[in-house]
């Protein structure tokens, strides 16, 4: 007999997978929390007929190892002057919205 389910996982005993209070508890959240993420596709979960869903202990644990933030995305120390101001004038930039036209800083330095 195979250790994989037809899907190629290995395969798991009911006793194995945890009950949504369960996997609340391991990862100090709400019921609704643990099904909301399993509904969005954030968590497996085998769903009975019932609507009951049960989880993979590997998943959960999965939910609760740290993750590293891309560091182009948080390391802002190493970027110009000229790309903050770039990237503050795109935050500001709504489409049908008009753009004011970019100032010498000569121009703003005299009007200060």
């Amino acid at each position: 007999m195979s250790d994989q389910n037809m899907h190629g996982r290995a395969s798991s005993s009911a006793d194995d997978l945890l009950t949504t209070a369960a996997a609340a508890k391991r990862l100090r959240c709400t019921t609704t929390t643990v099904r909301r993420w399993a509904r969005a596709g954030r968590v497996p979960a085998v769903v009975l007929p019932s609507g009951r869903m049960l989880f993979r202990p590997a998943d959960i644990d999965r939910l609760l190892e740290p993750r590293v933030l891309s560091t182009a995305a948080s390391s802002s120390a190493d970027k110009s002057a000229d790309d903050e101001e770039a990237r503050g004038q795109a935050m500001l930039s709504w489409p049908g919205t008009p753009q004011p036209s970019p100032a010498s800083p000569a121009a703003a330095e005299g009007a200060s």
